[in-house]
């Protein structure tokens, strides 16, 4: 949890294990996040966006969390502006919560993120899974000009994208 206010992170912590939820780490500042981030690797991240008198606010903390560890993280924060929500969505959070927010909210955006956290972690491995075994030789695969696989299969109709997208197996 990751919030500037100490009266809003013990709320949230007592909320939290109330519903089960074991509270790893709390942080008041961008900087303290990615450190705590770093050394707990928990499932999720609960952030606040605004931290005054902080250098790193919770959108580039956020940033960097996703990016080095691929860890979820879901804004808890005041700020529904448009300008605040366009830069919270550069960072593709798994939530955003408005304070002031209750407990079904919180819970609801926490299951979901899990769920979803989970369901991306079991497509990338079916993904890699089909790839490898394309790789292997046991389904032909071909590749045009621009280098993009494809699968050549009766039953398998599947396309390895090349560049932006390296890593990304679309079913058809």
């Amino acid at each position: 949890m990751v919030d500037d206010e100490a009266i809003i992170t013990l709320q949230l912590e007592e909320q939290l294990s109330d519903m089960g939820y074991t509270v790893v780490g709390m942080a008041a500042s961008g900087e303290e996040a990615i450190v705590k981030a770093r050394q707990l690797m928990p499932d999720l991240v609960l952030m606040d966006i605004v931290m005054p008198r902080r250098q790193v606010n919770g959108i580039d903390a956020a940033r960097t969390i996703t990016d080095e560890l691929n860890i979820p993280i879901v804004f808890v924060t005041s700020y529904a502006d448009d300008a605040i929500i366009e830069k919270a969505k550069q960072v593709l959070p798994y939530g955003y919560i408005v304070k002031p927010f209750n407990e079904l909210e919180v819970k609801a955006a926490i299951e979901v993120a899990l769920f979803r956290k989970a369901a991306e972690l079991v497509m990338m491995q079916k993904a890699d899974a089909a790839k490898n075994k394309a790789r292997s030789g046991s389904i032909p695969v071909a590749e045009d000009l621009l280098g993009t696989e494809y699968i050549e299969h009766p039953d398998i109709k599947t396309v390895f994208l090349k560049d932006v997208f390296s890593d990304i197996l679309l079913f058809l």
